[in-house]
């Protein structure tokens, strides 16, 4: 649905006309058409952008598009005595920060996935391999942890996401991930055409799946049409609802 969303208008022409309804008027637009070659179109915008923020003086705000590891002291320092953190992952994150940055969020060594992988001598065979930990912290945030994801958090994005629900005052908003977390492995099919699958099984310590479902969110915020229209942030607003809550 999400990539359908992106290739609606697509077309050999240089021109294409649309006709759509909006504020319940009918309106037609004349668009001019590009090769995805003359587009700098990234799935990703990895910028020199700072990636934490203070929303209000007792909210910490996280954007894991543009973190890095350094980041990371820093953040608790600033961060320790807010009474909650918003850490948005509707991006791929810049960085690798479920142990370093997921530590922050529970009180002892805590399980937050499991892997299968393929027996080579038995094909067809998938073995459940150890979970993996978050490791003890040197500290614990006291406060409440609100994750933002939606369709675009995908892979290495929902993997993260897995680790910091195993937080101790986790709460994961927004809408369902994309559903491909895992290693890619990749294979040429008949004709030459390259394709690529999930290498490994990604679960929950419970043995739930995760591929094909996707990062289900604890309380589902969609955007609307007004939202969008107004320039508003519905995820984030209702993140900070919760917080204030508290």
């Amino acid at each position: 649905m999400r990539d359908i969303s992106r290739d609606l208008l697509r077309s050999n022409k240089k021109s294409i006309r649309v006709n759509y309804i909006s504020n319940n008027e009918k309106k037609q637009s004349n668009l001019l058409l590009y090769k995805e070659s003359d587009l700098n179109i990234r799935w990703y915008k990895w910028t020199g952008e700072k990636s934490y923020k203070f929303l209000e003086d007792s909210i910490g705000y996280i954007n894991l598009e543009f973190i890095k590891k350094e980041d990371i002291p820093y953040i608790k320092k600033i961060f320790k005595d807010t009474k909650g953190i918003i850490i948005d992952i509707r991006n791929y994150p810049s960085s690798f920060v479920p142990f370093t940055l997921g530590s922050y969020f529970v009180s002892s060594p805590t399980p937050f996935v499991k892997f299968t992988n393929f027996n080579i001598n038995n094909p067809g065979e998938f073995v459940f391999k150890k979970e993996a930990l978050i490791p003890k912290p040197t500290e614990t945030y006291k406060g409440k942890l609100i994750v933002l994801v939606n369709e675009f958090t995908q892979s290495q994005a929902e993997y993260t996401a897995m680790a910091f629900r195993a937080g101790n005052k986790t709460k994961i908003i927004g809408s369902t991930t994309a559903g491909t977390d895992g290693s890619v492995s990749s294979l040429y099919l008949p004709g030459g055409l390259l394709t690529a699958i999930s290498g490994v099984g990604i679960y929950y310590p419970d043995g739930t799946e995760t591929q094909r479902i996707g990062i289900v969110p604890d309380i589902e915020i969609k955007p609307t049409v007004e939202g969008i229209k107004n320039g508003r942030d519905e995820l984030l607003e209702k993140a900070i609802e919760i917080i204030k809550e508290m």
